[in-house]
């Protein structure tokens, strides 16, 4: 995945969480890239509760292993977390009304379709 904010970019790993509302990035992530908060929220998590910050990322792009198709978006609202445990994570807002995610349980893979 590449995250895109100002002048910065940087490709990271990303956790799908398909029980995610929200796009969480590690503050280490946020920082590095510039990205200011907007405002400071509790929101509820697997695991209890996070303190976060609101912010805009420019771009965020998920690409396939051999990159020939992605999924962009633009101007998207995240959160920013400290200790994630992850350096991003995506939840349904990244995918809504951009594509259909397939699991296969038996074969262990997640497909991504328009």
């Amino acid at each position: 995945m590449i995250l895109e904010h100002g002048e910065k970019t940087l490709m990271v790993r990303a956790l799908i969480d398909s029980g995610a509302d929200s796009i969480f990035i590690d503050t280490t992530i946020g920082d590095y890239l510039g990205l200011l908060s907007m405002e400071t929220l509790e929101v509820g998590a697997a695991g209890g509760s996070l303190n976060v910050g609101k912010v805009n990322l420019d771009r965020i792009s998920l690409y396939s292993l051999d990159f020939k198709s992605s999924i962009q978006r633009n101007n998207m609202e995240a959160f920013v977390a400290d200790d994630l445990g992850e350096e991003v994570v995506l939840g349904n807002s990244f995918f809504e009304g951009r594509c259909r995610l397939l699991f296969d349980y038996i074969k262990m893979e997640l497909t991504i379709r328009d």
